[in-house]
Order: structure tokens, then sequence, then C-alpha cells
């Protein structure tokens, strides 16, 4: 009888233990969701608030842009080419920042994209000499190939609706010109670290993240020197000209090798060119930059460059350029230093007829 007793006292106290273990177990987990719950509202009030500042910036971008007076010349001297960094302190008025009394920064930066080559206008070859200066040398002639086949009407190519079979979901080619840059993306053999670059939050210069290896964001490759992707290179926009007071030293090597097939010469020209704009410091957007007033000036250079007898050559080259601008892309980026949290977007913005409209607008985190 007591040994039934003593049997029956521990089955209850294994219950006992049992049933409080659970109960742990439960007030645990309860916990851990009321956590995540109040992480979840943090992030979502993140999320909005990031939102707000994006398009607040992009409303203060549109403003910068519509206000340029520079009278048909654009430059990294236009208030609206400048990089602008403004947060809580500086900047109380931004909607987000009242609302939430938290500390935030908020960063703009702007590209250029008379300053890029038009993907829907560039030959094949021009376009192959841009990607191998991009670092896709391996890769570069089917990816040049399959470009040309996305937007041409036939289905002749290499990179044709065959080369996508194996996507998933497949699809095949529009065989029509590029609406948007972002279709790169679906080019075969085009990768995301090819078309966006080191180049993460797109200020042009070589933040250490950005040339760390694989120890943080983006992926970088550690040589030292910026990496530009596809995005910073081509546009979907523009007749073809190249505004000459922005654009990158890669773009224009590329152009002028093309063009006066690979003169030596004429690669130390558009470097001139570039150094020439940047003033004695080597940078854009500082205040000893020298902007070409006319193409005319910059004729007067290349002649100098290649020799009085090369004339003809220098007209050629400066036939594709310009000194004004007909669209910008602005990158916009808020983050809160408290949780960590950022988010980013960018606007794709044409002037015509000295109207300002909005053609693209991405979020992306």
């Amino acid at each position: 009888m007591r040994s039934r007793a003593r049997h029956n006292t521990g089955s209850i106290l294994v219950f006992a233990l049992w049933a409080m273990a659970l109960l742990g177990m439960l007030a645990g987990a309860m916990a851990m969701q009321a956590r995540m719950n109040v992480r979840h509202q943090s992030w979502s009030k993140d999320i909005f608030s990031t939102q707000t500042l994006n398009a607040a910036s992009y409303r203060v971008a549109i403003e910068r842009y519509a206000q340029d007076k520079s009278e048909g010349v654009d430059s990294y001297l236009d208030a609206w080419m400048q990089p602008l960094t403004v947060d809580s302190l500086t900047l109380p008025g931004f909607e987000g920042a009242i609302e939430s009394q938290r500390a935030f920064r908020l960063y703009v930066h702007t590209s250029d994209e008379q300053a890029k080559l038009n993907i829907n206008l560039a030959p094949e070859s021009l376009i192959l000499r841009v990607l191998v200066n991009a670092g896709a040398s391996e890769e570069a002639p089917q990816i040049a190939a399959a470009i040309v086949d996305w937007r041409d009407p036939d289905n002749g190519g290499t990179g044709e609706a065959g080369a996508y079979e194996g996507t998933d979901p497949p699809y095949a080619p529009p065989n029509a010109d590029f609406v948007r840059i972002d279709e790169l993306l679906h080019v075969h053999n085009v990768t995301p670290a090819l078309y966006l670059g080191e180049d993460a939050n797109r200020n042009g210069i070589l933040d250490p993240a950005e040339d760390d290896g694989p120890v943080t964001w983006p992926p970088d490759n550690e040589d030292g020197r910026l990496q530009v992707g596809l995005l910073d290179l081509f546009t979907v926009i523009g007749d073809g000209s190249i505004n000459v007071n922005t654009v990158s030293v890669t773009v224009l090597e590329a152009v002028f090798a093309e063009l006066t097939g690979d003169d030596p010469r004429a690669s130390a020209a558009a470097t001139n060119i570039v150094q020439t704009r940047q003033g004695r410091d080597r940078v854009n957007a500082t205040p000893d930059d020298a902007p070409f007033e006319n193409v005319d000036a910059v004729v007067a250079l290349l002649t100098n460059e290649l020799g009085e007898e090369a004339q003809g050559q220098a007209l050629l080259l400066s036939s594709i350029l310009t000194v004004e601008s007909t669209g910008a892309r602005f990158y916009f980026r808020s983050e809160f230093p408290e949780t960590g949290y950022s988010a980013s977007s960018d606007a794709l913005i044409v002037r015509e007829d000295g109207e300002l409209r909005a053609l693209e607008w991405h979020d992306w985190q």
C-alpha cells in the first residue's frame, strides 16, 4: 500500500515537473513573441518613416533641379549635381522626423544620365568595350550580343529565346528597345554584381565598405579601385550624345577607342578631358572644377592632344559630345542610427521643354 502511494506521489511529481516545464516553455514563447511583435512594430514604423523621408528628399531634389540656371551648361558645379547630406538636427522640418522624434540621416546623390551610353542606340562593338571596362571581360562578348538580341526585332542571334529556357519561369527577349535600364538584370549572363558594381550608395567614391572584400556589404574585389556597374554606364534616355562635363573616363575612353580604331592617343585624350574639367584636385564636384562652356573648347583640347593633322579626328570625336543634360537619376537613402535600419529609393527625372517629368521610381532595401 505504502509502495503504491509512493509510486503515485512520484508520478504526480513527474507530471508536475513536466507541467512546470511546459508552462515555462509557453511563457518563454509568449515573451519571445511579444518581443518579436515589438520589434516588428518598430521596423514597420522604420519602413514608413524612411519611405516618408525619401519622398521628402525627392521633393528637395526636384526643387534643386528645377532651379538650375546654368544657361545650357550642366556640370558637377550645379546644385542639383552636388551630394546632399542632412540629419534630424540640420533639417528638422522633414516629414517623419517631427512625428517620430528620432534621429535620422538622409543622403541624396545624383547621376547625370547624359554621362552614359544610350543602350538602345549604341552599336554592339561599343557596348562590348564598355562591358570590358566594367569588369565583364570573360562574359563580355556574350553579354553584348545578348543586349543587342534583347532589343533588335529579329530572332536570329545567340541571345534569343533559347538562351532563357532554363530560367524559372522561362521568358524571352521582347525584341524591342529597353524601356527601363533595370531590364539589364534579365539579360542573359548579367549578374546583380555586374549591374550594380561596388558603388552601393551611388556616391561615386570608393568607401571603406566598398573595398573590404567579403567583410561588409556590398561584395567587392578589394583592389583599391571603385568598380562601376552597368547602371552607371548605360541609360535608356537621350539622343546618344554624351555630356563631356559629367562623363566618366570609363565611358569616354570606350567611345573614343571605338571612333578612332583604338588609337592610343584617343585614350590619353579622354583622360585629359576628364582631368581638365575636374581641376587641379582631379576630383568631381569640388570648387576648382572647370567645366567646358561649349564643345568648341573640347575640339581645341583634342586638336592639341592629337596634333593639328588630326583636326578632322578631333571634330569626329567631339561630334558625339555636348555640355548639357536632359535627365538625371537621383538616389535617396535614409537611416535611423538607433536601430540601424536604412532604406533607399531612386528616381529617374527628365527635362523636356523646361519641364520636369518622373519616368521611374524604385524603393529598395
